[in-house]
């Protein structure tokens, strides 16, 4: 295939983000999605180099990471979140491993998530990671937040970045 005949990955319409939030632009659209994030959260890559996370510079527990693993041979959504939960957080202090998994969709696709919890700075944290496998690449989202407080930062923020997920449309 010639470079000139790569398919190109463009968004659908994109409509004006929702009050209070930002799109992310290149730093996404590079690992093929789009989504919004919250005005004055912090931008940059995930430790893992693997995607981009926003994180709450108000509160340093509570961020959204969105990756597309390295390692993808032959993965599958529920092998993408076991992954990613033993790399990033089983060897954390008071590790809880999820004892199931459930479905839901996300972008038009049908994602796999779970929900761990450990202890940061004696405290509970909450961690939902959610995985799908999209034109053959594996994506992972992982929201984190003090268990306390969870449901009301899925609430103002999560709920509003998963809504707005999208994945990029190839053009040939």
């Amino acid at each position: 295939m010639c470079i000139r005949d790569r398919p190109t990955l463009v968004p659908t319409a994109t409509p004006a983000p929702d009050p209070n939030f930002s799109w992310c632009t290149s730093a996404c659209t590079a690992k093929g999605f789009i989504v919004e994030y919250p005005n004055g959260w912090n931008q940059g890559q995930t430790s893992d180099n693997t995607g981009i996370e926003f994180l709450n510079p108000a509160q340093q527990d509570e961020y959204a990471a969105f990756k597309v693993p390295v390692a993808q041979a032959n993965s599958n959504a529920s092998t993408l979140v076991d992954n990613d939960l033993q790399s990033g957080f089983s060897s954390q202090p008071g590790y809880t491993a999820p004892t199931s998994k459930s479905v839901t969709t996300i972008g038009g696709e049908t994602w796999t998530y779970a929900v761990a919890y450990y202890q940061l700075n004696n405290q509970k944290e909450r961690v939902e990671v959610f995985a799908t496998v999209h034109a053959g690449k594996g994506y992972v989202i992982e929201l984190q937040a003090a268990d306390s407080q969870f449901d009301a930062v899925n609430s103002q923020y999560f709920q509003t970045m998963i809504g707005r997920f999208q994945f990029l449309q190839s053009t040939s």
